[in-house]
Protein backbone atom coordinates (compact mmCIF):
# COMPACT_ATOMS: atom_id res chain seq x y z
CA UNK A 1 0.00 0.00 0.00
CA UNK A 2 1.18 3.58 -1.18
CA UNK A 3 2.11 5.40 1.99
CA UNK A 4 0.53 9.17 2.16
CA UNK A 5 2.01 11.97 3.35
CA UNK A 6 -0.29 13.37 6.10
CA UNK A 7 -1.04 16.82 7.76
CA UNK A 8 0.88 16.37 11.44
CA UNK A 9 -1.75 17.82 13.87
CA UNK A 10 -0.80 19.70 17.06
CA UNK A 11 -1.65 18.07 20.74
CA UNK A 12 0.98 20.19 22.26
CA UNK A 13 -1.69 22.78 24.25
CA UNK A 14 -3.83 19.54 25.38
CA UNK A 15 -0.85 16.80 26.52
CA UNK A 16 0.15 19.00 29.77
CA UNK A 17 -0.39 18.42 32.89
CA UNK A 18 -1.93 22.01 33.29
CA UNK A 19 -4.25 21.56 30.72
CA UNK A 20 -7.83 23.01 31.20
CA UNK A 21 -8.75 20.49 28.87
CA UNK A 22 -9.17 17.15 30.89
CA UNK A 23 -8.93 13.54 29.84
CA UNK A 24 -12.29 12.58 30.78
CA UNK A 25 -14.13 16.20 28.67
CA UNK A 26 -11.66 14.78 25.54
CA UNK A 27 -13.43 11.49 25.81
CA UNK A 28 -16.84 13.07 25.74
CA UNK A 29 -16.60 15.11 22.97
CA UNK A 30 -14.35 12.56 20.91
CA UNK A 31 -16.45 11.40 17.48
CA UNK A 32 -16.05 7.26 16.88
CA UNK A 33 -15.38 8.11 13.44
CA UNK A 34 -13.08 9.30 11.14
CA UNK A 35 -13.75 11.25 8.68
CA UNK A 36 -11.32 12.29 5.34
CA UNK A 37 -9.94 15.83 4.40
CA UNK A 38 -11.71 16.14 0.80
CA UNK A 39 -9.35 14.77 -2.02
CA UNK A 40 -6.45 13.97 0.35
CA UNK A 41 -6.48 11.06 2.07
CA UNK A 42 -5.81 13.05 4.93
CA UNK A 43 -7.72 12.41 8.54
CA UNK A 44 -10.12 15.19 10.28
CA UNK A 45 -9.15 16.33 13.07
CA UNK A 46 -10.69 14.50 16.01
CA UNK A 47 -9.98 12.39 19.18
CA UNK A 48 -10.84 8.44 19.12
CA UNK A 49 -11.41 6.83 22.37
CA UNK A 50 -9.64 3.51 23.49
CA UNK A 51 -9.43 1.50 26.23
CA UNK A 52 -7.38 -2.12 27.39
CA UNK A 53 -9.73 -4.97 26.46
CA UNK A 54 -7.63 -7.06 29.67
CA UNK A 55 -6.25 -6.49 32.96
CA UNK A 56 -3.22 -7.22 33.63
CA UNK A 57 -1.49 -7.18 37.86
CA UNK A 58 -5.04 -5.74 38.66
CA UNK A 59 -4.30 -2.63 36.52
CA UNK A 60 -6.58 -1.34 33.30
CA UNK A 61 -6.41 1.57 30.96
CA UNK A 62 -8.15 3.89 28.95
CA UNK A 63 -7.71 7.09 26.40
CA UNK A 64 -8.18 8.98 23.77
CA UNK A 65 -5.65 9.45 20.51
CA UNK A 66 -5.89 12.39 17.77
CA UNK A 67 -5.07 10.26 14.60
CA UNK A 68 -2.77 11.51 12.53
CA UNK A 69 -2.00 9.44 10.20
CA UNK A 70 -3.59 6.49 8.13
CA UNK A 71 -2.11 3.66 6.43
CA UNK A 72 1.01 4.30 7.89
CA UNK A 73 3.80 1.16 8.23
CA UNK A 74 1.93 -2.15 8.61
CA UNK A 75 -1.75 -0.42 8.40
CA UNK A 76 -1.45 1.46 11.59
CA UNK A 77 -3.36 4.54 12.07
CA UNK A 78 -1.73 6.33 14.40
CA UNK A 79 -1.19 9.53 16.25
CA UNK A 80 -0.63 11.66 19.81
CA UNK A 81 -2.78 10.21 22.72
CA UNK A 82 -3.15 10.46 26.19
CA UNK A 83 -3.53 7.03 28.65
CA UNK A 84 -4.78 6.64 31.67
CA UNK A 85 -3.73 3.81 33.97
CA UNK A 86 -6.61 2.49 36.19
CA UNK A 87 -5.75 0.42 39.55
CA UNK A 88 -9.39 -1.57 39.50
CA UNK A 89 -9.20 -2.23 43.28
CA UNK A 90 -10.05 1.50 43.91
CA UNK A 91 -10.15 3.24 40.66
CA UNK A 92 -6.74 5.62 41.63
CA UNK A 93 -5.27 6.28 38.07
CA UNK A 94 -2.40 8.63 36.08
CA UNK A 95 -2.40 9.80 33.39
CA UNK A 96 1.10 9.41 30.35
CA UNK A 97 1.41 11.30 27.34
CA UNK A 98 1.91 8.92 24.26
CA UNK A 99 3.94 10.68 21.57
CA UNK A 100 2.88 8.27 18.78
CA UNK A 101 0.13 5.29 19.61
CA UNK A 102 -2.49 3.49 16.80
CA UNK A 103 -4.20 0.26 16.01
CA UNK A 104 -4.62 -1.02 12.80
CA UNK A 105 -8.28 -1.25 11.64
CA UNK A 106 -7.55 -3.39 9.36
CA UNK A 107 -5.92 -3.25 5.18
CA UNK A 108 -10.02 -3.24 3.90
CA UNK A 109 -10.84 -0.34 5.86
CA UNK A 110 -7.36 1.54 5.41
CA UNK A 111 -7.88 1.33 1.51
CA UNK A 112 -11.50 2.61 1.63
CA UNK A 113 -10.35 5.23 3.85
CA UNK A 114 -7.67 6.32 1.78
CA UNK A 115 -8.91 5.95 -1.69
CA UNK A 116 -12.87 6.20 -1.13
CA UNK A 117 -15.24 8.84 -0.35
CA UNK A 118 -14.56 11.39 2.14
CA UNK A 119 -16.65 9.41 4.96
CA UNK A 120 -17.60 9.76 7.46
CA UNK A 121 -16.10 5.97 8.57
CA UNK A 122 -17.62 3.92 11.62
CA UNK A 123 -14.69 3.45 14.30
CA UNK A 124 -15.81 0.91 17.32
CA UNK A 125 -16.37 2.77 20.13
CA UNK A 126 -13.89 2.29 22.24
CA UNK A 127 -11.18 0.92 20.27
CA UNK A 128 -9.70 -2.09 22.24
CA UNK A 129 -6.38 -2.26 22.68
CA UNK A 130 -5.05 -5.89 24.59
CA UNK A 131 -1.98 -4.66 26.99
CA UNK A 132 1.02 -7.29 26.20
CA UNK A 133 -0.03 -8.46 23.43
CA UNK A 134 2.84 -8.88 20.46
CA UNK A 135 1.86 -7.61 17.43
CA UNK A 136 2.89 -9.45 13.86
CA UNK A 137 4.85 -7.29 11.18
CA UNK A 138 4.92 -9.44 8.25
CA UNK A 139 7.09 -12.17 9.39
CA UNK A 140 9.00 -10.02 12.57
CA UNK A 141 7.29 -9.80 15.85
CA UNK A 142 6.58 -6.39 16.89
CA UNK A 143 6.86 -4.59 20.05
CA UNK A 144 3.51 -4.30 22.16
CA UNK A 145 1.74 -1.07 22.02
CA UNK A 146 1.50 -0.96 25.80
CA UNK A 147 2.85 -3.56 28.40
CA UNK A 148 2.16 -4.11 31.81
CA UNK A 149 4.78 -6.35 33.89
CA UNK A 150 6.86 -6.85 36.86
CA UNK A 151 5.71 -3.17 37.83
CA UNK A 152 6.70 -1.66 35.11
CA UNK A 153 4.61 -0.12 31.96
CA UNK A 154 6.38 0.40 28.46
CA UNK A 155 4.33 2.90 26.01
CA UNK A 156 5.76 2.21 22.68
CA UNK A 157 6.22 5.04 20.62
CA UNK A 158 5.68 3.66 16.57
CA UNK A 159 8.14 4.11 14.55
CA UNK A 160 10.19 7.22 16.53
CA UNK A 161 13.89 5.36 16.47
CA UNK A 162 16.08 5.71 13.29
CA UNK A 163 15.43 3.55 10.20
CA UNK A 164 11.82 2.89 10.66
CA UNK A 165 12.83 1.36 14.23
CA UNK A 166 10.01 1.82 17.18
CA UNK A 167 11.25 2.80 20.88
CA UNK A 168 9.55 1.85 24.18
CA UNK A 169 8.75 4.89 27.03
CA UNK A 170 9.43 2.30 30.33
CA UNK A 171 8.03 3.60 33.75
CA UNK A 172 7.90 2.12 37.34
CA UNK A 173 4.84 1.90 38.51
CA UNK A 174 4.49 2.95 42.60
CA UNK A 175 1.85 1.02 43.46
CA UNK A 176 1.11 1.46 47.37
CA UNK A 177 -2.02 1.40 49.75
CA UNK A 178 -1.79 4.79 49.82
CA UNK A 179 -0.91 5.91 46.19
CA UNK A 180 -0.96 5.04 42.69
CA UNK A 181 1.70 6.77 40.37
CA UNK A 182 4.49 6.28 38.03
CA UNK A 183 8.27 7.24 37.41
CA UNK A 184 10.17 7.48 34.11
CA UNK A 185 12.66 5.18 34.02
CA UNK A 186 14.48 4.97 30.34
CA UNK A 187 13.67 5.37 26.78
CA UNK A 188 14.08 1.71 25.21
CA UNK A 189 14.77 1.37 21.70
CA UNK A 190 13.68 -1.63 19.63
CA UNK A 191 17.55 -2.22 18.09
CA UNK A 192 18.43 -2.31 22.48
CA UNK A 193 20.28 -5.48 23.55
CA UNK A 194 20.56 -6.01 27.18
CA UNK A 195 23.99 -6.67 29.22
CA UNK A 196 22.18 -8.62 32.31
CA UNK A 197 19.19 -6.62 34.19
CA UNK A 198 20.79 -3.08 34.55
CA UNK A 199 22.06 -2.16 31.21
CA UNK A 200 21.47 -2.37 27.59
CA UNK A 201 23.12 -0.78 24.68
CA UNK A 202 21.79 0.57 21.41
CA UNK A 203 23.12 1.15 17.60
CA UNK A 204 22.32 4.65 16.26
CA UNK A 205 21.76 3.14 12.43
CA UNK A 206 23.51 6.08 10.83
CA UNK A 207 25.15 3.93 7.88
CA UNK A 208 28.67 3.06 6.70
CA UNK A 209 30.15 6.52 7.17
CA UNK A 210 28.50 7.46 10.36
CA UNK A 211 27.07 6.56 13.05
CA UNK A 212 27.47 6.00 16.89
CA UNK A 213 26.11 3.62 20.05
CA UNK A 214 25.11 4.09 23.22
CA UNK A 215 25.10 2.67 27.15
CA UNK A 216 21.88 2.85 29.47
CA UNK A 217 22.98 1.68 33.02
CA UNK A 218 21.28 1.65 36.17
CA UNK A 219 23.20 3.40 38.75
CA UNK A 220 22.55 4.48 42.21
CA UNK A 221 18.46 3.25 41.52
CA UNK A 222 18.88 5.91 38.69
CA UNK A 223 19.22 5.11 34.94
CA UNK A 224 21.66 7.08 32.71
CA UNK A 225 23.14 7.54 29.98
CA UNK A 226 26.79 6.07 30.64
CA UNK A 227 28.68 5.99 27.42
CA UNK A 228 28.41 7.06 24.46
CA UNK A 229 30.34 7.29 20.90
CA UNK A 230 29.21 9.42 17.42
CA UNK A 231 31.45 9.57 14.75
CA UNK A 232 31.17 10.80 10.77
CA UNK A 233 33.49 9.78 8.52
CA UNK A 234 31.18 10.99 5.53
CA UNK A 235 33.66 13.61 4.95
CA UNK A 236 37.06 12.77 5.78
CA UNK A 237 39.45 15.40 4.97
CA UNK A 238 37.52 18.23 6.20
CA UNK A 239 34.65 17.32 9.00
CA UNK A 240 35.09 13.94 9.96
CA UNK A 241 35.46 13.30 13.55
CA UNK A 242 34.77 10.37 16.58
CA UNK A 243 33.84 11.38 20.01
CA UNK A 244 33.21 9.42 22.61
CA UNK A 245 31.69 10.23 26.16
CA UNK A 246 31.74 8.33 29.51
CA UNK A 247 29.59 8.95 32.53
CA UNK A 248 30.89 10.87 35.70
CA UNK A 249 29.21 9.53 38.68
CA UNK A 250 29.94 12.99 40.86
CA UNK A 251 28.72 15.17 38.61
CA UNK A 252 25.85 12.36 37.19
CA UNK A 253 26.38 13.70 33.55
CA UNK A 254 28.01 12.51 30.18
CA UNK A 255 31.96 14.01 29.67
CA UNK A 256 33.62 14.12 26.52
CA UNK A 257 36.72 12.38 26.70
CA UNK A 258 37.43 11.64 23.40
CA UNK A 259 36.97 14.10 20.14
CA UNK A 260 39.08 13.50 17.23
CA UNK A 261 39.16 15.19 14.08
CA UNK A 262 39.29 11.71 11.99
CA UNK A 263 38.01 8.43 12.54
CA UNK A 264 41.24 6.16 12.68
CA UNK A 265 40.40 4.91 15.88
CA UNK A 266 37.79 2.74 13.76
CA UNK A 267 40.04 0.93 12.22
CA UNK A 268 42.41 0.00 15.25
Amino acid sequence: MMKKSLMLIMLSPLLTAESLVSLTSLQQAAMQTLEQVEGSGEPKATYLNFESSNSVDGISFKGVFNPRIVGDKWSYTNGKGLITFIRDSDQKSFTIQADNIGFRPGDDFTNLFIEGHPGPYQIPDPIKIEANKIPMHGSREGLPLIEIKNDVIKITCLWCFARGYSKQKVYKIINTKNEFDYQHLYTLPENAVWDGEDSFTYNHTGGASYGGETTVKKVNDYWYEVKKIEFDCSNYYSGAYYREWEFNEDSETLELIVNDKNCDRLSQ
